[in-house]
């Protein structure tokens, strides 16, 4: 998304002071490779992210050690790449691997041989199937590979990547008599979700759902990749989606998912990046950009003011991380605040940074930062995690937009901003 203000730290005085001390204390508790699990090297949990946290305090900073944990931790993530070579989840493979080291090779060594030509490879090989069987979603499945395309739009296998991502799209997608939609089979939902969709969904969250493939659509049609196909198909799954908005928006303009069979049950849900407005209303502006739509335009930001006027207490925040806590609502609303110069986002952005901050609890691990989520057993309970996604490495990259002058383009990898298109 093209921002409507230069980027500019938000953060002033006492607040910038505190955001910076976390900052430092979490660039200290992260940087010894001893704190990350080995098995986890990818993009969202793993040293691949931690990279990208360290890339992005050099370039704000200027600081060396930052730049020597940046190049430490991503060549650690890249030496794992021949042992992830299952994994094609942008978050957790190979394919996020890949990205970080070409979204941070300016900085790791500009010179060196494309890294990623591989990964190309790799990937047109497995999107060379004549039915996609896996997932369509951001996480995991085409939309997150259609995101690694994006980064590498100016290589030839860049296109190659991003026409069979649309291609797939395009075989996978429902046609309804109210527009088009991508349906997730219950063999492809975690058990949580099953209890609600024991016989699949429709989902409307920017991670896992329809969202982001009305995102990934709108780049393709400004990049003109595939155009003739992404066209309808966007124009169809944003008619559709719209179609899906709550009368009156109070507990939130969209349900989470939509079970099959249950489609017409109005139901809340909260504000953040993974499931809710927020994510969706964003996913949605994009596109609208993109395709040059203001009729799409106005109704993205009238579900993001919606999400802006909802108080703290109602939003479902329950701590401080990027994916569904306070730190990552804080983005969104920055993301927009700069895109529209509207104070509603402003004052958002500044109400979720804070509670982001008071989040913190001192001597706890990577810096101090907890998160709430399910254990391995399903429970739901607090970690301390160094990750990007879940963790603290997220929370230190949101606080770094907030403080410095510095563009988060790193959070192209959630579909909140977009590497420049050409035709």
């Amino acid at each position: 998304m093209r921002m409507g203000h230069i980027w500019k730290a938000i953060l002033t005085d006492r607040n910038a002071e505190s955001a910076w001390e976390r900052i430092w204390e979490i660039s200290r508790e992260i940087s010894d490779i001893k704190c990350w699990d080995g098995k986890e090297t990818g993009l969202a949990r793993g040293v691949a992210g931690g990279a990208l946290f360290f890339g992005y305090l050099a370039m704000a900073t200027g600081s060396m050690e930052a730049l020597r944990n940046c190049r430490r931790l991503q060549a650690s993530a890249a030496r794992s790449l021949p042992f992830r070579s299952t994994d094609t989840s942008l978050f957790g493979g190979f394919p996020g691997i890949a990205w970080a080291t070409t979204h941070l090779k300016d900085m790791l060594d500009p010179l060196a041989e494309d890294p990623a030509n591989e990964v190309d490879e790799n990937l047109l090989i497995r999107l060379n199937c004549p039915e996609w069987r896996q997932s369509y979603d951001l996480i995991i499945g085409l939309v997150g590979l259609g995101i690694y395309a994006l980064e590498r739009l100016e290589t030839g296998r860049g296109r190659q990547i991003l026409g069979s991502v649309i291609r797939h799209l395009g075989q996978t997608a429902v046609i309804r008599s109210d527009g088009i939609a991508w349906f997730t089979p219950s063999w492809q939902l975690p058990e949580w979700q099953l209890q609600f969709a024991p016989e699949g969904c429709w989902d409307l969250g920017l991670a896992h759902g329809i969202p982001g493939v009305i995102a990934l659509l709108g780049r393709a049609v400004l990049a003109d990749v595939e155009k003739a196909m992404a066209a309808p198909l966007l124009e169809g799954c944003v008619r559709w989606l719209l179609s899906r908005r709550n009368p009156d928006g109070g507990h939130g303009s969209f349900a989470n998912i939509l079970p099959k069979g249950k489609e017409d049950i109005p139901s809340c849900s909260r504000i953040a990046w993974c499931y809710g407005d927020l994510g969706l209303a964003m996913a949605l502006l994009m596109a609208a950009k993109d395709a040059s739509r203001p009729d799409w335009e106005a109704a993205a930001l009238s579900i993001a003011q919606n999400a802006a006027r909802r108080p703290l207490e109602a939003s479902g925040v329950r701590d401080a991380c990027l994916c569904h806590g306070a730190s990552g609502n804080s983005l969104l609303f920055l993301r927009l605040y700069f895109a529209t110069g509207d104070p509603c986002f402003h004052e958002a952005a500044m109400d979720y940074l804070g509670e982001t901050i008071a989040f913190h609890c001192p001597g706890k691990p990577f810096g101090g930062f907890p998160t709430f989520m399910l254990d391995e057993r399903r429970v739901h309970g607090i970690h301390h995690l160094p990750g990007v996604l879940e963790g603290n490495a997220g929370v230190g990259l949101v606080l770094l937009a907030a403080a410095s002058d510095l563009e988060p383009t790193w959070d192209r990898h959630l579909f909140l901003s977009a590497s420049p298109c050409r035709r």
